[in-house]
């Protein structure tokens, strides 16, 4: 997977973990790519998480975790009723529900996930493998700077 700070030029691969996450990955071609808002989490730590499509289908949990290290790449999901984000309606990518998708970027120790009512495990479906230091400086300063579209995309095997 590639994830790209378009503003800052930070560029980051990803190794999906095809083999603990198959349901999540294939989930994730149908939502990706995208690019959107990055924004820096309140409650979780060294988190840049953003709002994604939903997939077709849900991949149910899968690889599941509470402890990111940095680098670490994770797939929430919270479903309608769960507990209205509050994040305005303009950096989701569907406005119209409080369900939501995100993919989470743990950029540096010392992180939770965790939500309104505690923590909250996650699909944790790959790692980044180059160019960690390049988008955690991005990820910082989305935290001091405010928020800056990212762009995912899953590589083909021959890219």
């Amino acid at each position: 997977m590639e994830i790209a700070v378009p503003k800052t030029g930070a560029r980051a691969i990803a190794r999906l973990y095809d083999e603990y996450t198959p349901k999540t990955i294939s989930a994730l071609r149908t939502s990706l790519p995208y690019t959107g808002p990055g924004l820096h989490a309140i409650r979780a730590g060294r988190e840049v998480f953003t709002l994604i499509p939903g997939p077709e289908f849900d991949p149910g949990a899968e690889n599941q975790s509470v402890f990111p290290a940095p680098g670490d790449l994770y797939l929430f999901h919270q479903h309608e009723g769960y507990r209205p984000m509050d994040v305005p309606k303009r950096f989701r990518a569907d406005a119209t529900t409080s369900e939501y998708w995100h993919i989470a970027i743990w950029y540096g120790r010392d992180s939770l996930p965790m939500s309104p009512t505690g923590l909250y495990p996650a699909n944790h479906f790959g790692e980044i493998i180059e160019g960690q230091d390049e988008l955690a400086d991005a990820c910082e300063g989305i935290r001091f700077d405010g928020v800056t579209d990212i762009s995912y995309r899953i590589l083909e095997d021959d890219e």
